[in-house]
């Protein structure tokens, strides 16, 4: 199958995804560990357990994870953009992990204010995510993560 990762790149107009991140955090005077698509759980739990926070892509939807298939959308640099596919009804989203727990991850969400008041969402965030959905929404994006010291 062809590798996924090349497709997460600095592209133009949806989001942005993980080398984006990990350039602007060096640049910012933070130390990425790692970067990339490809981060398994074990090696999530590692790097949380060693007290290394990561910033995680999910799928998202209304304030849940979920794993949607990826489509691929032409920016106008010509480069292939791949986002949730639009029938999946999932959106692009990270989080940032900091804690391991039985039950899941602790996360802090960054839509957690945008969720709380007149906003119909569950909160998200901070708090624990249930395994199973996080690693739905962790799987969209094939392990997207950028890992900081």
């Amino acid at each position: 199958s062809a590798d996924i990762s090349v497709h997460f790149t600095a592209a133009q107009g949806y989001g942005t995804y993980a080398p984006n991140i990990a350039r602007v955090a060096r640049e910012f005077g933070a130390k990425v560990l790692w970067s990339g698509a490809g981060l398994t759980r074990d090696r999530l739990e590692t790097y949380i357990e060693n007290g290394h926070p990561v910033i995680a892509w999910v799928g998202d939807r209304d304030g849940h994870m979920y794993y949607a298939p990826l489509a691929y959308w032409t920016a106008f640099d010509g480069r292939l953009v791949p986002y949730p596919a639009p029938s999946s009804g999932i959106f692009e989203h990270t989080v940032l992990v900091v804690g391991i727990t039985k039950k899941g991850p602790y996360i802090y969400d960054p839509l957690n204010g945008a969720r709380n008041g007149a906003n119909i969402n569950p909160v998200v965030g901070p708090g624990v995510v249930p395994w199973k959905e996080f690693l739905a929404g962790f799987a969209t994006f094939h392990g997207m993560a950028v890992v900081l010291e």
